[in-house]
């Protein structure tokens, strides 16, 4: 990613209407997580070898996404060689594009109402902007806070 997303989100809400900006940072999500998908997928098992040896915990991701795409994606939105991971490993396309757009979309739709509440600020918007941001905070924090307990099962399964 060349450019913060999150700039992106908010630009788009500013500049169209709410619904619109959702549907357009969908659109522009999907293309963001194709191509790296695509690379690895092109470039198959060389890609995994190279990615493994750079980043060796990978392999514990790949072991985990083979239970569960659509999870495996949803949680590793973070990491952008993920994607080239998912791609190469083949995991399903439609699985990979719906857990990778449903890791962002918390963000994604509190930065497009942040955009769209820029043109008409009032105290209401700006509390409703600090309450949906907390929210998207303490769901991440919960949701990394499974991942780890089931990273730990992972690890005792693994070895």
């Amino acid at each position: 990613m060349v450019f913060p997303l999150a700039a992106i989100f908010v630009c788009v809400g500013a500049i169209y209407p709410f619904w619109v900006g959702i549907l357009l940072n969908v659109i522009g999500l999907s293309v963001c997580f194709t191509v790296p998908y695509l690379v690895g997928r092109i470039s198959g098992g060389d890609i995994m070898r190279v990615i493994e040896m750079k980043y060796p915990k990978a392999r514990k991701l790949v072991n985990y996404g083979h239970d569960n795409n659509l999870f495996a994606s949803y949680i590793s939105r973070a990491v952008v060689v993920v994607s080239m991971i998912h791609g190469a490993l083949r995991m399903p396309y439609r699985p990979y594009l719906l857990g990778s757009i449903m890791g962002v979309m918390p963000e994604m739709l509190v930065q497009t109402y942040i955009g769209a509440q820029l043109k008409h600020l009032t105290i209401k918007s700006v509390l409703v902007m600090i309450a949906l941001i907390a929210a998207t905070l303490a769901f991440s924090l919960i949701l990394n806070k499974k991942v780890s307990r089931s990273g730990k099962q992972m690890d005792k399964e693994d070895f």
